[in-house]
């Protein structure tokens, strides 16, 4: 709670100041879009090292799963993120506002996990440290999940021979009681369990059942 209390008494003073101080042009690119644009590019390539360095030293990072200090503790929250083999879909900024050393930007981000959306909201401070942006405060809280509406099972290879065996399985099924149908004018005694009748059967002359 300290470290909130002290991120929003910056962000108030932050804004002070920029208010006080003589209207100016933008720096290009902003630091908070620069700091989204690299942080979604190294999540989602997997790479921790290259996350972890947009961090100052000693920056502090509060989730709902802990608080971490410093970047090595901060590497660990990185991991068990990307070791569940998520994505983030998006980072939707709210605010973004920086004056000189000092910048911050809260919104919130979409993560996908397999077919569920994880929905978050973080607030990030930053500062310019030896000439190079850095975060030095990072909150991510949760703020819920819902199923994605165009997940796709992943594939697999086991997946695709099982379902073509079914499939081959199938085919032998429906040509062998064609036959029986032919011979016979009448189907067998055991049900399709796909509830086909004898109109509902392709020609399969010529396709060999061995």
């Amino acid at each position: 709670m300290r470290y909130l209390v002290a991120t929003l008494l910056l962000i108030f003073t932050l804004n002070a100041r920029a208010q006080q101080s003589q209207p100016k042009a933008p720096s290009s690119p902003e630091p908070c879009a620069q700091m989204r644009k690299q942080f979604l590019k190294a999540y989602n390539a997997n790479d921790a090292d290259a996350v972890v360095a947009l961090y100052a030293e000693d920056a502090t990072l509060v989730s709902d799963g802990g608080t971490f200090k410093g970047r090595s503790e901060i590497r660990k929250w990185v991991k068990s993120g990307l070791d569940q083999g998520s994505r983030l879909e998006a980072i939707e900024p709210s605010i973004e506002k920086s004056s000189g050393v000092l910048a911050y930007g809260t919104g919130r981000t979409k993560r996908l996990v397999g077919s569920v959306v994880h929905l978050g909201q973080y607030l990030i401070v930053m500062e310019k440290i030896s000439g190079e942006w850095k975060i030095v405060q990072h909150f991510s809280l949760s703020a819920g999940e819902t199923q994605a509406t165009n997940a796709v099972p992943a594939f697999s290879v086991e997946g695709a021979q099982a379902f073509l065996r079914r499939s081959a399985k199938l085919l032998k099924t429906r040509s062998g009681q064609e036959g029986c149908f032919r011979r016979h004018r009448s189907p067998p005694e055991s049900v399709d369990p796909l509830g086909f009748t004898e109109p509902d059967f392709p020609n399969f002359d010529g396709i060999s059942t061995v």
